[in-house]
């Protein structure tokens, strides 16, 4: 086609230098860049209601056009619209549109341009169309047969959503059906004519081709022959260079992977020497603790046999202070008894004294063990994921967070595959200082398998915490038979979740996920159901075996359950120290349990995530009253 393309009113002018340099046709990529260049030109000659209120200027863009986008994204770099900047919004279905100020719309996207005009009635967004039908859109452009830019305007249709069009815009519009008519009928008629001539041309083409057909028959024989060869030759050679750059690439690649194992096998090395170590020194003041509590006791024992023998003393001494008074002759021995005395009594300060040191020591040892553990816990908060990174990707997510003891046995684990996003609840067998030791190693292993070994799938990622956990915490089934051999463990709720494709994929070890959604809403029918109200909440139980522990003889299975969400539903998972504290009013020894909790959730749906954290931990907090805190606590809710 020729580069006709030109509007023939003067504030184009721009446009129509762009479009002398690219004819229209599909293969031409700067095809998008002048259509971007319309849609900003039409800004300037029609006036949106609350523009002085905007801070950028949309620009939307209806279907999957990326093409398109990327043109208007161009357009964001060097201009601007009411001297706002201009920011790009793509739109994959009608329902999704938001408030854009101009909405793009191709008739090749194949939207129902009513429906569109439908969804954006009042809301003062202006429908700008390419190749729709007569009097269907608010703008609606096309190409006549001479490669000129056409378009018309429903000006009603405009003004109605409140917009002000200057009059330069109207001027050179299609403004009836006549007039769209005589355009076709002029295109048609071109295409008869050009149709003749073609006509009238063929026959002598196809005499010219035939003689040039025989000329080229003999070259072409010849030339097969030597391209044959030259294709045989340049397969060969092009072979032998691909097969040599995979083979450099795959030397480089496993070079680097051994480079890096041997890193994490110094690196393990060193964490596992480190936690032995604080395992020695702790295993040795806590005998030291033991032996000085008991050397305590027993000085403690003797100072009080020692009390009782003075006021025995101290009787004695009366009865000798009388006899002294009756019987002078007992001065001297009475003497001499005093002296003994005073003797002892010293005897007995120094002793006293040696036992208040050795509290003081005690109390000193005590403080610096407070101290380890206090340390501890800042090195198990440096660990945990913070929610300020996990709201960057899950945006409505709470943690409710709170140990028992000053470390905790509970930890919650988070990352990112892809566009997918793994999230865990984990409950160490213990609390305290076992449970932190196992909450420790647990972070460090599912780091191991999903970010270094790219392991997404949440069944397979359990039963390789499972080995991991058997294997770092020497629970093979030998060492399991010897009286000092660790069997602590973890039950875990482990998702992953793809915000995209609205799918979770969910595994869990004796812990259970809920999702909770619009009563009505289809899930598979295993599931347990619990309905209150306007909310369905569905149980997807955890599998029957635990990560780690006694059960170790056992080779554990763990199913990943997939489940399709919408927006709206939320998704819950914690370890068991919610529901099992003990308060309630007038009772004692009484559990919140399980079915309190998933009630509670239910009647806060319509909070949003941060308040209802703040709910949860109230209603706990008033459920103990002056009870203690009976376990570590670690409940976690996603909003899709």
């Amino acid at each position: 086609m020729n580069n006709k393309w030109l509007f023939s009113f003067p504030f184009f002018g721009v446009i129509a230098a762009l479009i002398t340099s690219f004819p229209v046709t599909a293969q031409q990529p700067d095809e998008y860049k002048i259509r971007a260049m319309f849609l900003y030109n039409i800004s300037k000659y029609i006036e949106w209601k609350n523009q002085n209120e905007l801070e950028t200027f949309q620009i939307g863009v209806l279907g999957r056009d990326t093409a398109m986008l990327r043109a208007i994204t161009w357009m964001e770099e060097t201009k601007t619209v009411k001297e706002k900047p201009i920011v790009s919004a793509l739109y994959e279905n009608i329902e999704s549109i938001k408030y854009p100020q101009i909405l793009y719309a191709d008739k090749k996207s194949g939207f129902d341009i009513q429906k569109t005009l439908n969804a954006i009635k009042g809301k003062n967004i202006l429908l700008v169309s390419w190749n729709y039908e007569f009097n269907t859109s608010m703008i609606n452009f096309f190409i006549d047969l001479e490669d000129k830019l056409k378009y018309e305007m429903v000006e009603k249709r405009i003004t109605d959503e409140g917009f002000t069009i200057k009059p330069e815009l109207i001027a050179v519009s299609v403004k009836s059906s006549t007039d769209w008519k005589n355009l076709f009928l002029k295109t048609e008629k071109l295409l008869e004519t050009e149709k003749e001539t073609v006509e009238s041309q063929k026959d002598e083409i196809n005499r010219q081709k035939s003689t040039i057909d025989r000329q080229k028959e003999d070259i072409i024989e010849q030339n097969s022959r030597i391209d044959a060869l030259k294709k045989e030759f340049a397969d060969i050679v092009n072979e032998t260079k691909k097969q040599q750059n995979a083979l450099d690439q795959k030397t480089k690649i496993l070079a680097g992977q051994v480079k890096e194992i041997e890193s994490q096998k110094n690196e393990m090395a060193g964490q596992k020497i480190s936690i032995e170590n604080q395992q020695q020194i702790l295993n040795g003041q806590k005998d030291k603790i033991q032996f000085q509590a008991n050397q305590i006791k027993k000085q403690e024992k003797t100072l009080g046999s020692q009390l009782a023998q003075i006021e025995s003393q101290r009787i004695i001494l009366y009865f000798f202070i009388v006899i002294i008074i009756l019987i002078s002759s007992m001065i001297f021995l009475l003497y001499r008894s005093f002296i003994n005395k005073k003797k002892t009594n010293r005897q007995h300060e120094d002793k006293n004294t040696a036992i208040i040191q050795r509290k003081k020591l005690i109390e000193e040892k005590n403080k610096e063990m407070l101290a380890s553990i206090r340390y501890a816990r800042l090195i198990q908060e440096a660990i945990l994921p913070k929610p300020s990174e996990m709201r960057e990707h899950l945006p409505d997510i709470f943690i409710l967070y709170k140990p028992k003891d000053i470390v905790s046995g509970d930890f919650y684990w988070f990352a990112l595959k892809g566009q997918r996003t793994i999230i865990a609840a984990c409950d160490c067998t213990g609390h305290g200082v076992p449970g932190a030791f196992v909450s420790m190693v647990g972070n460090d292993l599912l780091n191991q398998i999903i970010i270094e070994r790219n392991i997404d799938n949440p069944s397979e990622i359990l039963k390789k915490l499972h080995h991991g956990i058997v294997n770092a915490l020497g629970q093979k089934t030998d060492a399991l038979q010897s009286s000092v051999a660790i069997r602590d463990g973890m039950d875990i709720a482990l998702c992953s979740i793809d915000m995209n494709e609205k799918e979770v994929l969910f595994s869990g070890a004796i812990r259970p996920m809920w999702l909770i959604t619009k009563n009505g809403t289809s899930h598979p029918a295993e599931f347990k159901r619990t309905i209150e109200g306007d909310y369905e909440l569905v149980q997807i139980k955890g599998d029957r075996f635990g990560i780690g522990g006694v059960q170790v003889k056992i080779e554990p299975t763990f199913t990943t359950h997939k489940i399709i969400v919408q927006k709206g539903d939320t998704i819950y998972m914690s370890s068991d120290g919610y529901p099992d504290q003990f308060g309630g009013a007038g009772e004692k020894n009484r559990q919140f349990s399980n079915k309190r909790l998933l009630k509670l959730l239910l009647n806060i749906q319509h909070l949003n995530m941060d308040e209802q954290k703040q709910r949860l931990e109230g209603e706990i907090e008033q459920w103990r009253g002056q009870y203690e805190q009976t376990d570590d606590i670690c409940v976690i809710g996603v909003r899709i």
